[in-house]
């Protein structure tokens, strides 16, 4: 991974806005929390994922997962979801 400026400005898409609203609150304010504090301590060292998704890195809490794509010097969160569902979108 690169290095971090930190703090880092973090912006979270629409469409991630959207998929964190259909959470129920607990579950979406824990993501916030999450991308909050990477923003702010570049912690935890968000994972490169690899095939189809190189170039995209991924946070994850419990068994949920914010797909991140770094553009010069800020991270933006482009997907949220289950484990189960977020890798398999096309992008």
């Amino acid at each position: 991974m690169r290095d971090l400026r930190l703090p880092l400005k973090v912006e979270i898409t629409p469409s991630a806005q959207k998929q964190l609203n259909k959470l129920d609150a607990s579950d979406e304010v824990a993501i916030l929390n999450k991308i909050k504090r990477f923003g702010e301590t570049g912690r935890p060292s968000p994972k490169p994922l690899t095939g189809s998704l190189k170039g995209l890195h991924r946070l994850r809490l419990d068994d949920r997962r914010v797909i991140v794509k770094f553009l010069s010097d800020i991270a933006y969160a482009i997907e949220v979801g289950n484990h189960d569902k977020v890798y398999r979108k096309e992008r």
